[in-house]
């Protein structure tokens, strides 16, 4: 099965599968005016011209004992390969010239050709026969002018991934810097681009730009989640042990992160922990001042812990007419606070079969935690109710 999907004209060459998908052949009608002659012309050039050029970077993957393919589309083509085992940054480098350099080769044979046809070079093209000095000025420019351009150290060029190879750091670090490098570079190449006239150019580059600078905020995010999982998991640990100074990092990390479910589940850690300890008052203040969406269960149980004697009734009708794992291991909690274990099984039961067995297995979970032994013939009920 192929790695890069798609659909279009598939065919081999050199033992390498090649697919021309459907956007390339639009893409050569649009910028041709719809002129079907200049769009023929257009596919005639450029299609080999990629096709070489991903050529290179076939072979050179081949070389490090990969399969590669290669898919050509509407703004160039990409040859996919996953080698046996990781290639050195070396050999990485050595994949990405590979394809310009095949470029350049064949600009340069096309240029040599111009010559000794005794077509003379101008600014403006080549003299003789228009057409024929049309394709030539096209394949040069395709070769050698964009192979030039495609060096410029912004992803995905290949002259990007040349950079993210030649920075130091670990993998994800070289792709941060290289992303904003490349955003640079894009906007002062595009500006220059398009002062000289090279419009449509001025635009490709300034979409890559675009793509690196969603790369760049992307690592950005990740990172800053990354790090504040972390936060979480230290700070957990540090609760389990019983350091309740723990508590302001969840609070500081749930008041900081964007995320709307950590947010939530941070929210909830605090409040129990608060609550679980005495500090009924404080955990009504977070409920109150942290952001963030929690289960209606969560109130119930910090009345239950304020001594409210409706709370585990109000606990028992939310896993009923609300069920939720999150709200089956409030009850289980409530029903451990409560002393009323006992009745869990029978509030479970009447819970909607559909959701019950969620509900029951979050019950038995909170019981089995911290209901002690007593607890046992309780979790075998839910169990059976699961």
């Amino acid at each position: 099965m192929s790695r890069l999907g798609g659909s279009g004209l598939s065919f081999g060459v050199f033992g390498f599968p090649v697919r021309v998908e459907w956007s390339f052949f639009l893409i050569a009608f649009f910028f041709s005016a719809f002129d079907i002659r200049r769009a023929l012309l257009w596919i005639v050039v450029l299609l080999p011209s990629i096709l070489v050029h991903e050529l290179g970077h076939a072979f050179a993957a081949r070389s490090l004992g990969a399969q590669p393919e290669i898919a050509i589309h509407g703004f160039g083509g990409l040859t996919a390969w996953s080698p046996a085992r990781e290639p050195s940054r070396l050999q990485s480098i050595g994949v990405s010239l590979a394809g310009p350099g095949a470029g350049f080769v064949l600009g340069v044979l096309l240029l040599v050709a111009a010559i000794f046809a005794g077509y003379e070079i101008t600014t403006s093209g080549f003299g003789g026969a228009e057409r024929l000095r049309t394709a030539l000025l096209l394949g040069i420019w395709i070769n050698l002018g964009w192979g030039a351009l495609n060096l410029l150290p912004i992803l995905p060029l290949d002259g990007g991934h040349i950079m993210v190879e030649m920075m130091p750091g670990p993998p994800r670090t070289r792709r941060l810097w290289a992303a904003g490098v490349s955003v640079l570079v894009a906007v002062v190449s595009g500006l220059v681009l398009w002062r000289i006239g090279l419009v449509f150019g001025a635009l490709l580059i300034g979409y890559f730009g675009f793509q690196s600078g969603a790369i760049l905020v992307s690592t950005w995010r990740r990172e800053r989640a990354e790090a504040g999982g972390r936060i979480v998991e230290q700070a957990m640990a540090r609760l389990r042990a019983g350091d309740l100074a723990a508590i302001d990092d969840l609070e500081a990390e749930a008041r900081r992160t964007k995320n709307a479910t950590a947010q939530g589940r941070l929210k909830t850690v605090v409040v129990e922990v608060l609550a679980s300890i005495g500090r009924t008052a404080d955990a009504r203040d977070r409920l109150a001042s942290i952001p963030g969406q929690v289960s209606p269960s969560l109130y119930a149980l910090v009345a239950l812990h304020e001594g409210d004697p409706t709370a585990f009734a109000q606990l028992a009708e939310i896993a009923q007419t609300q069920p939720s794992a999150e709200a089956g291991r409030l009850l289980g909690l409530g029903g451990v606070r409560a002393g009323r274990t006992g009745e869990l099984p029978g509030i479970v039961a009447a819970i909607d079969p559909a959701a019950r067995p969620v509900v029951a297995a979050e019950v038995a979970a909170s019981v089995g935690t911290h209901g002690g032994a007593a607890g046992q013939l309780v979790v075998d009920q839910l169990n059976r109710l699961a």
